[in-house]
């Protein structure tokens, strides 16, 4: 159980240890999550399941169910020794993502004002599940500043290399975007809609580029 005097590896360590639980309950919901997307018949099923692990972790795990397949992301919140809530999106192993106070009251301010903060956190993640990030300068040794790419604006923080973390300290919605930033969000955007295929879509859409790049190469 994530408590306030651990340390965010720590943190880490602890909630990857609900992984086996976490699957079991996805196999659970399974069944109805597909039902539900076969009845509303859209491209896309979006669902959002607050779960407390049986090692008592709260949890948000989010579900984009598609004809290619179902993906889910999961995120563990908690309180640190303020009592403020933040969020760890978690995944079994790779870098952790870590989304800080303020930046969860930034984005509530601007797109859910009159919420609570567990609310302005399950809305946060409803809608900024996936994220592709780009790495700028290094602050210091092993530190780098990021720029973080997500549905409704720009996460900016740091990623500590050697503890593998992303901290998302604040949040500047699309508006709020300069030019050159407006830029970066296409590229991310792009790197999103890509990651998000399959491996299939991928190669096929690659497949697709050399036929058209070849044709060109004979008609010139």
């Amino acid at each position: 159980m994530l408590v306030p005097t651990m340390s965010l590896p720590e943190m880490v360590a602890d909630a990857r240890k609900d992984y086996k639980a976490i699957w079991n309950k996805v196999d659970g919901l399974m069944p109805r999550l597909r039902r539900m997307h076969l009845r509303e018949r859209g491209a896309t099923l979006s669902h959002l399941e607050p779960w407390r692990s049986p090692r008592k972790n709260n949890w948000l795990l989010h579900f984009s169910i598609r004809k290619a397949g179902p993906m889910m992301h999961p995120l563990v919140w908690s309180y640190d020794s303020k009592g403020r809530i933040f969020g760890l999106i978690i995944t079994p192993s790779g870098s952790t993502t870590l989304l800080d106070n303020h930046m969860i009251q930034r984005y509530g301010e601007r797109f859910d004002p009159t919420a609570n903060p567990l609310e302005r956190l399950q809305s946060f993640f409803y809608d900024n599940f996936y994220y592709a990030t780009e790495t700028l300068h290094e602050r210091s040794p092993g530190v780098h500043e990021v720029r973080v790419g997500m549905n409704h604006g720009l996460g900016l923080g740091e990623w500590d290399t050697r503890a593998d973390i992303i901290h998302v300290r604040t949040f500047v919605s699309f508006g709020q975007l300069f030019p050159e930033q407006l830029d970066l969000m296409e590229r991310l955007d792009a790197q999103r809609a890509w990651d998000s295929l399959t491996r299939g879509q991928q190669q096929e859409r690659l497949n697709r580029a050399r036929r058209e790049e070849q044709q060109k190469l004979r008609v010139a």
